[in-house]
């Protein structure tokens, strides 16, 4: 017998909102987007059509961002997959009249500090990720949160970048300081 349906809810959803930034697949190409609103941030899983004929658009850029909304009311949770998005100007819409939140919600970086990632240069990746996020001015946005075991041990150092919950692993220092752009940009405009 099948998964049943009967506790989930799916609508489409029609949003104006701010673009944050973009979230990465693995292999460098958009999985998702990051927007605000003025009743929070999401992350908008992008179909996999518009992942390769994705509007040219800029982290501060208005779009609109249309798509199904799936409700799972077992588990609490809501989907955002988007089909279609927008530039605000081609849409003839002046941009919303109150932006984005100055603060928006603090997202966290969770890091493993076992003693199997620490051997694997975790200690290395939470410096590299405290200094990125000071220099992007963030510190007010972002915190980074030490754990104990991620799970994956043999594939350290592990982390688990909080609202996405996209988990990396074999993290480099280098690698850090771009996880921090790719999540939540940059206030900063030196690179």
């Amino acid at each position: 017998m099948g998964k049943s349906k009967k506790y989930q809810s799916v609508s489409d959803f029609n949003l104006d909102a701010q673009l944050l930034g973009f979230i990465f697949k693995g292999s460098g190409k958009v999985k998702s987007i990051r927007v605000a609103t003025d009743r929070g941030v999401w992350a908008i899983k992008l179909e996999k059509s518009l992942r390769s004929e994705l509007p040219a658009l800029q982290p501060g850029d208005w779009v609109r961002v249309r798509g199904e909304k799936t409700i799972d009311f077992k588990k609490g949770k809501s989907k955002l997959k988007a089909w279609d998005i927008l530039p605000l100007a081609d849409v003839g819409k002046e941009p919303i009249a109150s932006p984005a939140p100055k603060k928006a919600p603090v997202g966290k970086v969770l890091i493993c500090q076992k003693s199997s990632c620490c051997k694997r240069g975790a200690k290395a990746v939470l410096g590299a990720l405290e200094n990125r996020i000071e220099e992007s001015q963030l510190g007010d946005r972002v915190r980074i949160q030490k754990t104990g075991c991620l799970k994956g041990c043999k594939r350290g150092p592990n982390l688990v970048v909080v609202p996405d919950k996209t988990r990396y692993e074999k993290v480099t220092p280098e690698e850090a300081g771009n996880l921090v752009d790719r999540h939540f940009g940059t206030v900063s405009t030196e690179e």
